[in-house]
């Protein structure tokens, strides 16, 4: 593991939220930008599934903050786009035309 990997893994782990009640969303959506691999995108979106996952098995139907999953959700689909663009970019350097190698 090189030191990019290890600073990126090191932001991902330094999301402690274990409740999605204590969420606070503009954080969330701004921890993205400091992402810079498609590893960290991932390992970012499992974290807040994992919230999502263990609020609804946690609450009942009544209790449900559907707004909060709902905009969670949509910080999990902008991480997930960065982590397909990031992908992309990484697949790109990595590809024949680009290495010289056929």
């Amino acid at each position: 593991m090189d030191m990019a990997d290890n600073s990126t893994s090191e932001e991902v782990s330094d999301f402690s939220v274990v409740n999605l009640c204590e969420i606070n969303l503009e954080e969330a959506y701004n921890r993205i930008e400091f992402l810079n691999d498609a590893k960290s995108c991932e390992m970012y979106c499992d974290q807040l599934e994992r919230l999502i996952y263990n609020y609804t098995r946690n609450n009942n139907d009544d209790s449900i903050d559907l707004k909060l999953i709902s905009e969670t959700q949509q910080i999990i689909i902008r991480c997930a786009r960065k982590s397909n663009k990031l992908l992309s970019d990484e697949l790109k350097i990595l590809s024949p035309a680009n290495t010289g190698k056929y």
